[in-house]
Parts: structure tokens; C-alpha cells; sequence
């Protein structure tokens, strides 16, 4: 597949620096609008012109893949002959190009009231009509899928093809747009279209839902859309046209200048069409595996300090901080380059820790698979499930390794506690309460106790007692420091294995931290096991057991180097993207159930 950019994203260029600039980023092609306002005009262009284009097209070695044309009324008696002469127009001015494309509409959509059949034929006559012309012209008709048009989902385009029945007419596949229109499914679209696609459009957005929003497009892999399985089926149809970036800051002058977006753009691009799409979790042999932090704050140096404690198999690359000073000093403590974001990674990285504020891990988390690397995101892994299983969903189909930053599974005292659990018998009841002073961070105010103060607690329940939750039985939540989020929270859960959990959390005003922060008590049909962090572990069935600890090593390197471990062989255990779901279920179910919104 080849890669090409549109000049809708560049509005303000004409089409000898649009492509100054794609051939600068290094694309293959360029799509070009036009439309009075486009950088090509069918009723001004002249054959000088046009010899000029194609001349500068061939010097920067750029394809003309496609003509972007607006011409579709041929259902309006008054307007049909003009709009048909206007896109025969278009066809002779990509014959004259070289370029093999003409975009064209599935004519209007059918307004209510009219005989569908035979508008959709009228229509169907008409794009006939051109396609025979164009055929001449050694120029094909690319039908878009597309919004307010006869063709905005794949089975209203195969109608359409069936009615045309011409062999110069294809698809060009705007997914974005039958993905908004709904509710076909990625194979469904290439079971009807897959054999007549001649042209794709490629763009993403982080709308929450189906209907999405024009101001939230995004880099290809960092929106809503399942791009990798539309590829994963351009690559089994054997596709090898253009995808084209159809960036559109022509109707949304608000987004980002085009010499940032189009190179990023292509990189995405050209990762996501690469990655594998395998389920099986993968191996790398590459030694030694190559690392980069994103984020330099107290725990993304820790990751730093740990990945350096790590020994031979390991090799820190990069570390990444929109910080400029942050860059500047640790680049300097760790003698480490540094670079703005994960767009600036080199392209051989096998894996990224992400240790950033919590509010901006889904985001980096999708950016960084987008570009192949291996992720492990600090806890929480997200602040919703929805964005948990989004996540989950493409470490899967792009397999990769997605761990989660869980280290306190790796403290001797619940790693003691997972190896009794078995001699309590059936578990009843789990009681946990964790209690820190408020250090000033911040996004605390805006994470919540929930997420920032207890992950941990809820990810050791299921960890020790190899559980998931099932049922938010009640919840209160504190908002008595006026935050946006809750300061402290007592909850009640049900895990499918029958055992209801006590939970709280608070946050306090001050006292000294030495780890003696948390407490938990599994309470079984054959006894106890009670857990004080930092000091001991008691087992008590028939007789007592008492486990001292005095000090615990260095979990940063633990949890890392388990990751690492599995990375390279494909095989071992450590917290997935599941373990930060389940933990986010517990506190997105808690802002449900809870009966008021402060208190």
C-alpha cells in the first residue's frame, strides 16, 4: 500500500506547496480538491497549467492518485446536465494529470417523499454516463462512501455499483464515514465492497461515540475507529492502492498546522499498516531490548533508575517530557537523550513505560501501540472501562504487550499473603482500608481517592484471591475538601466468586508516610489472613502464623523487569490491561451507584 495526503488538510497552499510539503514528509501521492476554492479549478484550469503540475508532481516524485470533485445533483432536471458536464470536466483534467482517479458522490441523498427507486436509478444513469467517458480517458470512478450522499453506507455503495454495472466504476472507501453512519461491521463492509475498492480515505477521531465530532480528529491509532481491521482486510483483499490522509482543515481551521500533522500522520500510518495482527503474544529476539520513559516526574525517574538497575538485557533509549527543563536535567542525571513526544521515538523502540499524570494514559498508551512499542502504563491504566477495553482490544489485535504499573503486587507481604490464601477455605469477606496524607500532587483533585489513592488495594484483592468483581452492592464518596473528585470512599462489592469487600480510602491532612499505609483481612470459612503493609502478615486457622518483614526491595525493577521478561519470550505474568480494567470497574461503578453526588 502507498501513502498519500490530501490538500484539503493544507487550505492555505496552493498545489505547488502542498506538495513541497507531502514529498518533504516523505508520501507517495497527493489527492487534490477541486472546487473554485480548491488548488485545482475545472473552470479556470488550462493545459498549461496542467502541464506545469505534472511536471512538478514527477520532479518531487509524488503521484496525482486522485481528483476530488463536488459534482452529484443528477436527480434535479435543471442541475443533472451541468453537474455531469462539470465532472467529465474533472475527468479530463486527471487524464491530462496522469492521475487514474476521479472522486465522484453517490449522487444526492434521496429526499423523503421521493420514489427511491428511481431516484436511486437517475443516479445510477448518470455516474454510468460519466464512467463510459471516462473510460476513454483511461480514468476510473471512484464512488465515495460518504455523509448526505446515495452511497453513505457500504450497502447503500453496493446497491449503487450493482444499478451503475459498469466496469469502470470502483469504491473509494471513506471508512470514518460508514463507521459513523452505522452499525455495519468492518467484514460486513469488505464482504460487499472489498473486490471494488480503488481508493482509500484515511482519518480518525476521538469523538465519544458513533456520531463523533469534526473538531476531535485525530492521528490515525489515537481516535475511536478499529483502523487495524480495516487494514488487517485491505491486506487480505491484497489492496494495493493509495491510503490517503484526508485531514480536514479545510472545514476546521482550529487544528493543527499541516507541517505538524502530515508528518506524524504518515508515521502512524505506515505503523499501523505494518504491525502484525496476530492474537498470540509475541516474542522479540532483538538484545537488548530497547526502552524508552515518557514522563519525568518522581515515578518516570524511578522507571529510569530501575530500567538502568536492570543490567545488560536492557538499554534505555529515550526518555520523553513535553518539559523542556525536564528534558534538559535528565538528560543530563542519566546521560540519556531526550525528546519532546513519542512521535519523536526512533522507529527500532521495543518498548515504552508510560508514567505521565493519569488523565493522559489512554491517549499516550493508543499513540504509542499506534507506532508498534510494547506498552507499560503506570496505574490507573485509565480513567474509564471503556477506554481500559479500547486499549485492551488493540494490544490484542496488534500483538502487543499492554502491562500496567500494579507494583504492589510484588511486595513480600501480599506476594506472602496470594502464596496462604488457599488455607482460609471458602472466602467470605475481604476488609481493606488505606489511609495517606494529601502531598499537594496536582491531578489528585481531579483522579479521585478511587484511582489515585486505592488501584492498588482493588488489583491486590484480585491478585490474592484470584477474583474479579461483579456487583457495586453500595457506595459513599467524600467531597468534603471541595475537590472535583472524592477525597475518600467506602464501598461494598460482590466478586463472582461470592465474596463481598469492605473498601475505603481516605486522604488526610498530614502524618508521617513510612509505607504503614494500608491494611487488608481476607476472612474465609476456615479462618483469617490479615495483611499490615510494611510489617507483617498473620495467618490464623487452627493455630496462628506470624510473617515479619523488615524491607522490601525494589518493586519498580521487579514489576519491570517480570514486563520485560515477557516481552522477550512471549511468555510470563504480570498485570494486563484486564487487571486495569477490572480495577477502574470498581470506581466507575462507584460513581454510579453512589446516592448522591457529594457528601
Amino acid at each position: 500500500m502507498k501513502f498519500a495526503g490530501h490538500t484539503m488538510g493544507m487550505p492555505s497552499k496552493d498545489i505547488f506547496q502542498c506538495m513541497d510539503l507531502l514529498a518533504k514528509a516523505g508520501f507517495d501521492g497527493i489527492e487534490v480538491r477541486v472546487a473554485a476554492d480548491g488548488q485545482l479549478n475545472d473552470l479556470t484550469y488550462t493545459p498549461e497549467f496542467g502541464r506545469k503540475v505534472r511536471e512538478y508532481a514527477a520532479a518531487k516524485r509524488l503521484q496525482i492518485c486522485c481528483l476530488t470533485s463536488y459534482y452529484k445533483d443528477f436527480l434535479n432536471p435543471e442541475k443533472r446536465d451541468a453537474e455531469i458536464a462539470g465532472l467529465k470536466r474533472v475527468v479530463d483534467i486527471a487524464s491530462e494529470l496522469g492521475c487514474p482517479l476521479a472522486r465522484a458522490y453517490g449522487g444526492p441523498a434521496i429526499p423523503a417523499g421521493t420514489d427511491a427507486e428511481a431516484a436511486r436509478e437517475r443516479i445510477a444513469s448518470g455516474l454510468r454516463e460519466v464512467a463510459e467517458y471516462a473510460q476513454g480517458k483511461r480514468v476510473a470512478i471512484a464512488i465515495e462512501t460518504h455523509i448526505g450522499s446515495g452511497t453513505y453506507s457500504a450497502t447503500e455503495t453496493a446497491d449503487m455499483l450493482r444499478r451503475v454495472n459498469h466496469p469502470n466504476v470502483g469504491v473509494l472507501l471513506d471508512y470514518s464515514w460508514v463507521f459513523r453512519g452505522g452499525p455495519e461491521t468492518v467484514d460486513e463492509v469488505f464482504e460487499l465492497l472489498g473486490t471494488r475498492i480503488l481508493h482509500c480515505h484515511v482519518k480518525d477521531y476521538a469523538g465519544p461515540d458513533r456520531d463523533g465530532d469534526f473538531n476531535l480528529q485525530r492521528i490515525v491509532g489515537e481516535g475511536r475507529l478499529p483502523w487495524p481491521a480495516v487494514f488487517a482486510q485491505l491486506r487480505r483483499i491484497g489492496y494495493r492502492g493509495f491510503l490517503c490522509d484526508e485531514y480536514e482543515k479545510y472545514w476546521k481551521k482550529e487544528l493543527p498546522e499541516p507541517e505538524e500533522w502530515f508528518p506524524r500522520s504518515l508515521v502512524a500510518m505506515r505503523r499501523m499498516v505494518s504491525a502484525p495482527t496476530m492474537s498470540t503474544r509475541r516474542s522479540i529476539s532483538t538484545w537488548p531490548l530497547r526502552v524508552a520513559v515518557v514522563g519525568l516526574g518522581p515515578i518516570g525517574t524511578s522507571h529510569v533508575r530501575a530500567l538502568q538497575g536492570l543490567g545488560e538485557g536492557v538499554r534505555l533509549e529515550c526518555l520523553v517530557d513535553l518539559s523542556e527543563e525536564l528534558r534538559r536535567q535528565k538528560s543530563e542525571e542519566f546521560g540519556v537523550r531526550a525528546v519532546a513526544g513519542i512521535a519523536d521515538l526512533p522507529e527500532d523502540i521495543d518498548v515504552v513505560t508510560i508514567a505521565t499524570p493519569p488523565a493522559v494514559h489512554f491517549r499516550l498508551a493508543q499513540v504509542a501501540m499506534a507506532r508498534g512499542f510494547n506498552v507499560f502504563c503506570e496505574k490507573p491504566l485509565t480513567l474509564n472501562v471503556a477506554e481500559a477495553e479500547a486499549l485492551a482490544d488493540q494490544a490484542r489485535k496488534w500483538n502487543l504487550h499492554l502491562g500496567v504499573g500494579f507494583k504492589m503486587r510484588y511486595e513480600p507481604w501480599f506476594a506472602k499473603a496470594r502464596e496462604l490464601i488457599g488455607g482460609i477455605g471458602e472466602l467470605y469477606e475481604v476488609v481493606t482500608a488505606k489511609f495517606q496524607a494529601f502531598g499537594g500532587k496536582p491531578w489528585v483533585p481531579q483522579t479521585g481517592a478511587m484511582q489515585e489513592l486505592s488501584s492498588h488495594d482493588f488489583d491486590l484483592i484480585h491478585h490474592i484471591a484470584r477474583v474479579r468483581p461483579v456487583a457495586m452492592l453500595s457506595a459513599h464518596l467524600s467531597y468534603r475538601r471541595g475537590w472535583e473528585k472524592e477525597d475518600g470512599f467506602s464501598l461494598l462489592v460482590k466478586y463472582d466468586n461470592g465474596m463481598v469487600g469492605a473498601l475505603s480510602g481516605w486522604y488526610g491532612d498530614s502524618f508521617k508516610w513510612d509505607g504503614r499505609d494500608n491494611t487488608i483481612r481476607f476472612i474465609g470459612s476456615r479462618g483469617y489472613v490479615a495483611i499490615d503493609r510494611f510489617e507483617r502478615v498473620v495467618l490464623h486457622t487452627d493455630h496462628t502464623e506470624e510473617f515479619k518483614f523488615v524491607t522490601s526491595p525494589n518493586t519498580f525493577e521487579l514489576e519491570l523487569k517480570a514486563f520485560l521478561e515477557a516481552v522477550r519470550t512471549g511468555t510470563g505474568e504480570y498485570p494486563d490491561a484486564q487487571a486495569g480494567r477490572d480495577a477502574t470497574w470498581i470506581v466507575e461503578e462507584a460513581y454510579r451507584v453512589c446516592p448522591k453526588a457529594k457528601g
